[in-house]
């Protein structure tokens, strides 16, 4: 269900979603939040299915979301190593690692 992405090591990096459900960067100078909009694709076309807004504090070192849905409480996490991002949702409070993702460029 995930995309490749194109996404930089630099948080600074302002990144918006492209009609394909793709990110893409806008340069450099911009927030350290992004908006991550999934969708699926059904008969060709793009329908949405969700979006969260991910946080990066720079202790971590990874974009952060933490987002409440009526069916989960979670937490996503991705990190940038090398052309791969790489993901995991832990299911909250017990921190039950729910899924991994990993995405290459």
């Amino acid at each position: 269900m995930h995309r490749e992405a194109d996404l930089h090591a630099d948080p600074r990096q302002r990144v918006l979603p492209r009609r394909d459900g793709r990110l893409r960067l806008l340069g450099a100078g911009g927030s350290e939040k992004v908006r991550l909009t999934a969708a699926r694709m059904i008969e060709g076309k793009a329908e949405p299915m969700d979006e969260l807004d991910f946080e990066y504090p720079p202790r971590e070192r990874r974009w952060v979301c933490e987002f409440v849905r009526p069916r989960a409480h979670g937490l996503r996490t991705h990190e940038v190593a090398g052309r791969r991002l790489i993901g995991t949702l832990y299911l909250l409070p017990g921190n039950e690692v729910a899924r991994n993702v990993v995405a290459h460029r």
